[in-house]
């Protein structure tokens, strides 16, 4: 059990370090990239949008592979994987850049939002 606790505090570290690094840059990469002022809006509210779809096929997750852990850390890792494709839009997706990027980040929320009831 100390060592479920103790993963799970790790978890939170890493978690909150990254939040702490992507969350106050998203709003002025997306102006860079020319984004309107209801894009802001809609970038702004992705996160809940995200933990909303994403509780309920998360759940039905825990409940078909139940090992909440492994669960945890492999939607974890994706969540974050798709800041990836975020970080090359400017480089090789100009013409579509808006568009990809409220797509990535909804992904990404989505896929997060995924392991919530991983924890519980």
């Amino acid at each position: 059990m100390k060592k479920n606790l103790k993963n799970f505090m790790y978890e939170g570290y890493f978690w909150a370090l990254f939040d702490g690094f992507t969350s106050p840059f998203i709003i002025p990469f997306a102006l860079a990239l020319g984004a309107t002022r209801t894009i802001v809006g809609i970038i702004g509210s992705l996160p809940a949008l995200g933990a909303l779809i994403g509780q309920i096929p998360g759940a039905e997750i825990v409940e078909k592979f139940r090992d909440r852990v492994k669960i945890s850390v492999i939607l974890g890792i994706l969540g974050r994987l798709v800041w990836i494709p975020i970080i090359l839009i400017p480089f090789f997706f100009r013409d579509n850049a808006i568009t990809l990027l409220i797509a990535f980040l909804a992904i990404g929320y989505f896929i997060l939002s995924l392991r919530s009831p991983a924890w519980t």
